[in-house]
């Protein structure tokens, strides 16, 4: 799969976000709990206000640049194991050109709405932006 041009995984990538979007509202309209934490990147800017329409939602973006991402992702466990395989660096070097459209679409896109931004650098502790995320949150 990621032995694909870089473009074409993010356009799959995106097609993939849009499809699931709407399983996942369906699953908020179950949910109970007062306060919920949602992460990850199929909270596409475009699909935000559709989920503020259902539920009252705070909203935070926590944006990496390159750098981060090439210095952390490296350590994840599916990276390393993507590694051991038969075209493995071509596979990450794709991975990796695919989050930077992927995070150049993100900032493209949360120039259109006010959201907060919180932007990660590499060679700083998680904890600061942890405590920034809680503010933001009100939690």
């Amino acid at each position: 799969m990621l032995q694909k041009e870089p473009q074409i995984l993010f356009n799959e990538y995106i097609e993939l976000y849009e499809a699931l979007f709407p399983l996942l509202i369906k699953e908020l309209d179950t949910v109970e709990d007062e306060k919920i934490i949602l992460e990850g990147s199929i909270l596409l800017p475009k699909f935000i206000e559709k989920l503020k329409e259902k539920h009252d939602v705070e909203i935070c973006y926590m944006i990496t640049d390159d750098n981060f991402v090439n210095k952390k992702y490296i350590k994840r466990d599916y990276v390393q194991e993507m590694l051991t395989k038969l075209n493995g660096e071509i596979a990450l070097k794709n991975l990796l050109a695919r989050d930077q459209i992927f995070a150049k679409y993100i900032l493209d896109e949360l120039e259109k709405h006010p959201f907060i931004k919180i932007h990660m650098e590499a060679d700083n502790g998680f904890e600061g932006y942890f405590i920034k995320l809680q503010k933001v949150l009100k939690l």
